[in-house]
């Protein structure tokens, strides 16, 4: 059974999980919103079913493929 942490916001285990979305604070950029933080990012994890798949250059593809994607990113805070 696949046990799939995802919780909007929550950083834990190494990650900070949200959704990719366009973002109207940084210019159009590509972000994971996680809540009440949003990340510019140009890669992350999206989940694809039961598992996380590392996409790059989110800002090259089709804006409509991954907007509202759940996805995770390296928490840069955590030790």
């Amino acid at each position: 059974m696949f046990n799939n942490p995802f919780t909007v916001g929550k950083k834990s285990d190494g990650y900070i999980y949200g959704y990719i979305f366009r973002s109207s604070l940084y210019n159009g950029s590509i972000v994971l919103d996680a809540g009440e933080e949003e990340f510019p990012v140009s890669e992350a994890e999206l989940l694809e079913g039961e598992k996380y798949v590392r996409k790059g250059n989110l800002d090259r593809m089709e804006y409509f493929d991954i907007c509202g994607r759940k996805a995770r990113i390296k928490d840069p805070n955590h030790k």
